[in-house]
């Protein structure tokens, strides 16, 4: 389950040139989501203050591009068949927003209460908790919910535990730790138990003060939220000056890059060659060391959407 960043997802899906024998529900969601956050952030409107209405203009292209989608990206797909969870996805996807990694504060007051825990794994454990409830209140991704946070809102967790654990790269040392952890913390008063159907449980010790100067860390990078812990305890934490993602400095020298883009400052920019595309004969750019690459980009889709037909024909024949 994706409870942050859909946003990385869906270009990745996007950017991928294989294709897969079955889809979920939820991949058509979510797809269909960034379909519409690429219309409206493309057509120059704030996506943050976007409307229902402004969704369903929406509709009728979306709903074109998804099924494009699925014809390129699922081998056995087939509309008419398939057509309910076509109109489902563009339904839903009026309704909610993509999940974007936007910056989620975290305070001094929050990161005392969570010290006020003795174990390691239970405060990684709380911090999870404290992002993961505070990221669904503050950027709610339903369109029409307007509610304002006051000292009544409550702050639901939305990770199941396993997820909690994996998050916090928690490291426990027997079963019977790791079994007892919601109980200690539930003890410390510092989450309670809810009657929602939909939620287990909720944080009670978010602040929701506005004052920058209580913040001590934003979170960015929900990737690796184990390293925003390390950071907020003092360990040598770097931010990849590329991407922005976090990475754990080395004991000798400090980088300025992550692991991925360890030697881009060192190395020359990639040299490119122009290519003439086989088919319509257009010009396209691609990196010098690609010497396969014989098609642009259009007529490369439409050659593979065409391999897969002949592969579909050869197998049913």
């Amino acid at each position: 389950m994706i409870y942050f960043d859909e946003l990385s997802v869906a270009q990745e899906m996007e950017a991928s040139t294989t294709a897969v024998d079955e889809y979920k529900r939820s991949d058509l969601l979510l797809y269909a989501k960034y379909l519409r956050y690429k219309a409206i952030t493309e057509s120059g409107k704030d996506y943050n203050n976007v409307t229902v209405e402004d969704m369903e203009q929406l509709d009728s292209q979306i709903e074109k591009e998804l099924k494009a989608f699925c014809n390129r990206y699922y081998i056995d797909f087939n509309y008419i068949v398939k057509f309910q969870d076509i109109d489902n996805a563009v339904a839903s996807s009026r309704l909610y927003k993509l999940k974007l990694p936007l910056p989620t504060p975290i305070t001094k007051k929050e990161w005392e209460k969570i010290c006020t825990i003795e174990n390691d794994n239970y405060r990684r454990m709380l911090f999870v908790m404290l992002v993961d409830a505070k990221y669904h209140r503050l950027h709610s991704i339903s369109i029409e919910n307007s509610a304002t946070i006051t000292e009544d809102t409550l702050f639901y967790c939305h990770m199941e535990k396993r997820d909690i654990y994996k998050a916090g790269a928690c490291k426990f040392k027997n079963a019977e730790e790791k079994n007892f952890s919601l109980g200690c913390l539930f003890r410390n008063g510092l989450f309670d138990i809810t009657n929602n159907k939909y939620r287990s449980w909720f944080v009670k010790f978010v602040d929701i003060s506005d004052n920058p100067d209580d913040v001590l860390d934003y979170i960015t990078d929900y990737d690796h939220l184990s390293l925003h812990y390390d950071r907020l305890c003092g360990k040598k934490i770097g931010t990849c000056k590329i991407c922005g993602k976090l990475f754990k400095q080395s004991k000798f020298k400090d980088a300025s890059f992550c692991y991925k883009h360890r030697g881009y400052n060192k190395s020359k920019a990639k040299k490119v060659r122009i290519g003439v595309c086989i088919d319509c004969g257009n010009e396209f750019s691609v990196m010098a060391t690609n010497t396969t690459k014989c098609r642009c980009n259009n007529c490369q889709k439409i050659k593979r959407s065409n391999d897969i037909k002949q592969w579909k024909m050869s197998h049913k024949a």
